[in-house]
């Protein structure tokens, strides 16, 4: 190939052309990579602070939940005590001194309509004075009073 000196200078002013839009795009490129560079650290610190309130969250949840159990806990108290007080169970009860109860005479299976009335009314004494109420314990406390022949009859 036979080289002009127009053609080279054309070559060459092609090729400062080029050159110079080659080095035009690489600056632009810089630019766009040092913008880029300075939000990746901007979405770093955005990222850091945002697991960081994730924490502080996940405690408050669970401090949440520490005193919804706390507070279903006192419910549950609240409302025995509420039961308690409708019931008349709440008051106060006074020094009261404790008297000996004698306990009743032991039922030997007479059959005598007088001995059994006698028997009986002993027993309800007795509950009374041991303050007794429920059936079942009455029941069982009988017939720890049932002797000889009465005893068989249980």
């Amino acid at each position: 190939m036979h080289c002009t000196p127009l053609k080279s200078k054309q070559c060459l002013d092609a090729f400062n052309e080029r050159s110079t839009r080659l080095c035009d795009c690489v600056n632009t490129l810089e630019k766009k990579v040092e913008t880029a560079e300075v939000d990746i650290c901007e979405l770093n610190i955005q990222l850091d602070e945002s697991q960081m309130m994730c924490v502080v969250m996940i405690d408050a949840i669970v401090l949440l939940l520490d005193l919804k159990k706390e507070i279903e806990a006192m419910r549950l108290q609240l409302r025995i005590l509420q039961r308690v007080v409708d019931n008349g169970q709440a008051t106060t009860q006074e020094y009261v001194p404790r008297l000996k109860i004698l306990e009743p005479r032991t039922y030997g299976g007479v059959r005598d309509a007088k001995e059994v009335e006698n028997f009986l009314f002993a027993m309800e004494q007795y509950f009374l004075a041991a303050n007794i109420e429920d059936e079942t314990r009455r029941i069982t406390i009988v017939t720890m009073y049932l002797g000889g022949d009465a005893k068989l009859w249980w």
